[in-house]
């Protein structure tokens, strides 16, 4: 039996745990001691440069990159500079229209752009549309986070698969290398470090130039960092999407099983099988709920939607699920397993587009229903005999053009309502009256890990899972933030985002409420 299987085995029929994973050793900063600095201000000792030898000079003190082409490769006071983990750190100040870079993992070339290796790039105005602190054609970054004429930090971090560039200590690159890359040069192996002169037209000077090496306990990664590796806290979880389709990924970040079908919602039942909200398909053109063996992958039953689209399922109970069905009438309604409709309530929204009519539908501790309503900017607490909506929380308190989008809603042990805001990038907070307590924006984070907030997760800790449904490539698709809005895991796999997820363990215990999501 797989790991990740058995530890459904624990969530479900609360038997011992398997043994932790190992934690990692906590961020520390480096000693003076291990940092080899690289230039003196005084020469140009330990660096050889290429093609054109005039275009690296000296100026004031300072390391200077300016003329035709060419790289000022570091060779060290012995000739034989090489490094694999790896904090290098500088100053840079660029002149106006100016380019030039930072290769690493490189080896010295006599002419052209370096073959081998990666670059970090520095331009914040010329032409160039990638700019300052991008992992250059790898993981670009088009808005620089600096000016020209001044001085800002660079720090470049490499350790084992992992790339994190930060500019004046804020992460603007976060790459993980994944492990079937097919890049013979363009990746991670060992080498040197290369500063670019770019053209004649670019001017830019370095000083304090620094790296250290770092060893196998070194943890060069603060908390706050993106990635999906060097974190003490780890997730396995169900992640829910049209590209992805239905995946389980272990607290290691690795697949255990992919089930390709398109869904927007599920959960992991109490008899062990995956009860699913599927998108339209050409076996199910209007969608459908289905629950899936997941030994087998097979389908043991399905509802066929009558309309246009299903949006979300969850269990009422052992026999009855709860869902939410879009169209010209959108409705929730409650089935079985002889696909029966033994409930039907009327969801009081807009009927112009079906799609954006209600999300993540679920039942409440106090026998109501709670419906997030994407286009009328609503949260809505239903009656499910009368229908009678009880309480509203609106979500355009910024103003419509904001796309504070209601996706999910999640009535928590005070009584306030947790929200994901999708196209707003936001996650609030309401309290009964519906006023704001607690908001989580991009401007909270030390870079934008917010990209369409659809799923979201209250754990146990209080802590919050954000899935980042529009991320896509290497981006973060999910990250865990603390109340006081500190990153403490997050998972960049896969090549989309999740529609919805669902965590079943941190840290090798099973959670102990999986369904406040």
């Amino acid at each position: 039996m797989s790991t990740i299987m058995t530890l459904i085995a624990v969530v479900l029929f609360c038997v011992s745990p398997h043994q932790m994973l190992a934690q990692e050793s906590s961020s520390a900063k480096p000693s003076e001691d291990d940092w080899e600095e690289m230039f003196d201000g005084k020469s140009l000792d330990g660096w050889k440069v290429s093609e054109n030898p005039d275009s690296v000079y000296l100026e004031d003190g300072l390391f200077v990159a300016h003329g035709k082409r060419g790289h000022a490769f570091y060779v060290g006071k012995d000739g034989k500079a090489d490094f694999t983990d790896f904090h290098f750190k500088t100053k840079v100040k660029t002149t106006k229209g100016s380019n030039s870079g930072i290769y690493f993992h490189t080896v010295y070339q006599e002419s052209g752009w370096p073959n081998k290796g990666y670059e970090a790039q520095v331009n914040n105005t010329q032409k160039d549309k990638r700019k300052t602190g991008g992992l250059y054609r790898i993981q670009d970054n088009f808005e620089s986070p600096v000016k020209d004429d001044q001085w800002f930090d660079y720090d470049v971090i490499v350790k084992g698969k992992r790339i994190v560039l930060k500019i004046n200590g804020k992460t603007i690159s976060d790459y993980t290398e994944p492990d079937d890359l097919d890049r013979p040069e363009r990746c991670l192996d060992h080498g040197t470090i290369a500063i670019q002169a770019h053209d004649p037209g670019s001017k830019v000077f370095y000083k304090d130039m620094k790296v250290k090496r770092l060893g196998p306990d070194d943890n060069p990664f603060n908390k706050k960092d993106a990635g999906k590796t060097d974190k003490t806290t780890t997730h396995s979880f169900i992640g829910f999407g049209r590209a992805n389709g239905i995946v389980m990924i272990d607290e290691n970040g690795e697949t255990e099983w992919n089930i390709r079908q398109p869904a927007s919602d599920g959960c992991l039942l109490d008899n062990g099988n995956l009860l699913v909200a599927l998108y339209p398909t050409k076996i199910f053109p209007k969608g459908a709920v289905a629950e899936f063996d997941i030994q087998s992958k097979e389908i043991l039953w399905s509802y066929s939607g009558q309309q246009k689209e299903i949006s979300t399922v969850t269990p009422l109970d052992d026999q009855q699920f709860l869902v939410a069905e879009l169209g010209p009438n959108p409705r929730a309604i409650v089935i079985n397993r002889a696909s029966e409709i033994l409930k039907q309530m009327p969801l009081a929204c807009q009927k112009k587009n079906a799609h954006m009519q209600t999300r993540m539908l679920r039942p409440l501790d106090n026998g109501n229903w709670i419906a997030p309503h994407l286009l009328d900017f609503a949260v809505k607490e239903y009656q499910p005999d009368s229908g009678k909506v009880v309480s509203e929380f609106k979500t355009d308190d910024r103003g419509q053009k904001k796309h504070d989008w209601p996706f999910t809603a999640i009535r928590m042990e005070n009584g306030n309502t947790l929200i994901g805001c999708t196209h707003g990038n936001r996650v609030i907070e309401v309290d009964a009256a519906g006023k704001i307590v607690w908001e989580l924006t991009n401007d909270d984070l030390d870079e934008p890990l917010i990209n369409d907030a659809c799923g979201i997760q209250l754990l146990p800790s209080g802590n919050v899972i954000v899935s980042s449904y529009a991320a896509k490539g290497d981006r973060v698709k999910l990250f865990e933030v603390t109340r006081e809005k500190q990153v403490v895991w997050t998972y960049s796999g896969m090549k989309h985002g999740f529609h919805h997820v669902q965590v079943l363990s941190t840290d090798g215990q099973p959670i102990a409420n999986r369904m406040m999501r």
